[in-house]
This record gives structure tokens, C-alpha cells and sequence, in this order.
């Protein structure tokens, strides 16, 4: 009986050893860096942004850094990408600002993917080919979009601030996210920041940029905060060596 037990204990050991190096990152505030294309859909075909438009990309991310700026994980390291859509933002109101507008949205889901096969051969160049690939891979975390970047609004989950006197348009969009699912859920579910509406997991603001690249109508960078938190696989590890050692100090102790 004893042997089995140890014989179980040694194959979950591997089982979390082995999950636990397929993607790892040390506890602490991270930076997470991406690039994002996004599509404006024209729902009442008027040809301007207004209410009831949508918003729908893809994102890749580049690197994750500690907030000191010490990389991580990059794209690429370990023969690996994470890749990913955005979908179901949705323009909630528009306010006309001295120099553009105040756009407020509602909605919005992120799904990320880490592939082992990456479609992108240079991390710094994005090839038509590496976007189309990016919902493929294991599922790496899912996001949703929530409250909290405005205090005077539960229902905004992005604000974004557009400059109409630059050539294209630039400007910056903010957001909490909270994690919902995904292979490294637990690791990234941290409730780190507080907002008037609740604890969220991650804070984004991204630099907004249009025209976008490969027909895209915007592109947008850099950065998110989050915290990393301990690995289910990690405290797994923790309690079997525990456990092993409240055995061994037990199996001492009866032999005195």
C-alpha cells in the first residue's frame, strides 16, 4: 500500500513539475507588453464612429517584464507565442473634447493562446500569415473587460481619448480586466487592483494609433500590469515535499 501511495504521489509530482515548466514566471508585478489590431464595425452604417459600433482584433504579446524593465519571457523564448482575440467592445457614448473626443465602451473579452509553434520566425516583424494564426495554441488566459476606469461609471470598461489634431488619428484607451479562464488562470488571478466597483487582476493602457496595419483600422501598444501569484503546480510541489517531510520526521520518531 505504502509503495502505491508513494508511486501516486511521485506521478502527480511529475504531472505538476511538468505543467509548471511549460510556461512559469517568478511572483510579483509584471508588465505585460503586446500589439494589438482592432476593426471598427460600422453597425449603423453611417460612417462615423457612434453608439452601438463595435470593436473587434487581434493581439500578440511581445514580452513580459518586471516593472524594473528585467525581461521575463519574450516572444519567441522557448519556441513559444502568445497569440489572441478581442471582441465585443462596444461604443457606449461620445463626447466631443477641445482637441477629439472621450470614447466610453462597454463589453469586451480577450482570449490568449500559448502555441508551441510559432507562426511568427521574427518577433519584431508581423506577417499577415502570424495574425491569421492568432487563436490557435492551448488556451492561456481569458479576460474579460470590466469596471473600474471610471469611478463616476460602473458600466464603462474601457475609456479611451482620441487626439483628432494628429495626422492619423492617435490617442489612448485604459482598462481593467479580470481573469475568467484559461490554462494559467490561477497564475495571473490576483485581485491586485482596487477600484470604486471591486478588486480587478489587470490594468491595461494601450497607445492607439489609425490607420492600422494589413487593413486593420487601428493599431495599439504596451502595457498591462499584473500580479503573478503562486502556481497550483508550485504549491502542489510545496505540500507533497510537506507531506513527505511529516512522514519521514513520523517514521523517525516511531523508531526511537
Amino acid at each position: 500500500m505504502k509503495k502505491k501511495l508513494l508511486a501516486l504521489v511521485a506521478g502527480l509530482l511529475m504531472c505538476c513539475a511538468s505543467q509548471a515548466l511549460a510556461f512559469s514566471l517568478p511572483e510579483g508585478s509584471v508588465e505585460i507588453k503586446y500589439k494589438n489590431w482592432e476593426s471598427w464595425t460600422d453597425v449603423d452604417n453611417n460612417g462615423v464612429n457612434s453608439v452601438g459600433d463595435t470593436y473587434n482584433g487581434l493581439i500578440r504579446l511581445t514580452s513580459i517584464e518586471t516593472l524594473g524593465g528585467s525581461p521575463l519571457w519574450s516572444q519567441g523564448a522557448n519556441i513559444q507565442e502568445i497569440t489572441g482575440t478581442i471582441s465585443g467592445l462596444t461604443i457606449a457614448s461620445i463626447t466631443t473634447l477641445t482637441t477629439g473626443y472621450n470614447i466610453q465602451f462597454t463589453g469586451g473579452v480577450i482570449k490568449l493562446y500559448l502555441d508551441s509553434t510559432p507562426e511568427y520566425n521574427d518577433p519584431n516583424t508581423v506577417t499577415p500569415a502570424g495574425y491569421l494564426d492568432s487563436d490557435s495554441g492551448n488556451t492561456f488566459l481569458e479576460l474579460t473587460f470590466n469596471s473600474g476606469i471610471r469611478s463616476d461609471n460602473s458600466s464603462t470598461t474601457q475609456d479611451s481619448i482620441v487626439n483628432a489634431l494628429t495626422n492619423p488619428l492617435s490617442g489612448t484607451g485604459t482598462f481593467y480586466a479580470d481573469v475568467t479562464g484559461g490554462d494559467y488562470a490561477s497564475m495571473f488571478n490576483s485581485d491586485a487592483f482596487s477600484t470604486a466597483f471591486g478588486t480587478r487582476d489587470i490594468l491595461a493602457k494601450s497607445e492607439i494609433s489609425s490607420l492600422g496595419d494589413f487593413g486593420f483600422t487601428l493599431n495599439s501598444n504596451d502595457p498591462a500590469r499584473a500580479q503573478v501569484v503562486p502556481e497550483p503546480g508550485t504549491m502542489a510541489l510545496l505540500g507533497f515535499g510537506l507531506l513527505g517531510l511529516v512522514i519521514s520526521s513520523k517514521r523517525r520518531a516511531n523508531k526511537k
